[in-house]
């Protein structure tokens, strides 16, 4: 893996991570929690928003949106299962299955 694709996986990674500490200080303020998890939830979208502009270095909007999306689809299903005690359905399941489907074939198609 060259240095440019790797910085890029680093920085969607990195928005996926942001983006689902943020969703998850925004259920626990949600559930009747201090205004500390709001501000907090407003520092790390702040800093998807920051590294978003970094990801447009490397990658049009249309990929960088596609990568993100998908893994955050599966992030922050994992963290409402493990951290919120969410139920995991069969119908979650076979969804992040067709997510991963298709993101294969996206990528295999343009390169």
């Amino acid at each position: 893996m060259n240095e440019k694709v790797l910085s890029f996986v680093i920085i969607i990674f990195l928005i996926i991570l942001s983006e689902a500490i943020a969703q998850s200080c925004l259920k626990k303020y949600n559930s009747g929690s201090n205004i500390t998890f709001l501000l907090l939830a407003c520092v790390f979208y702040l800093t998807v928003i920051l590294l978003l502009c970094k990801s447009y270095n490397y990658e049009g909007m249309y990929q960088v949106n596609l990568y993100w999306s998908i893994g955050s689809i599966i992030i922050i299903l994992l963290a409402d299962v493990l951290i919120f005690h969410a139920e995991l359905k069969k119908e979650d399941i076979f969804g992040v299955i067709l997510c991963l489907t298709g993101l294969y074939f996206i990528y295999g198609y343009n390169h």
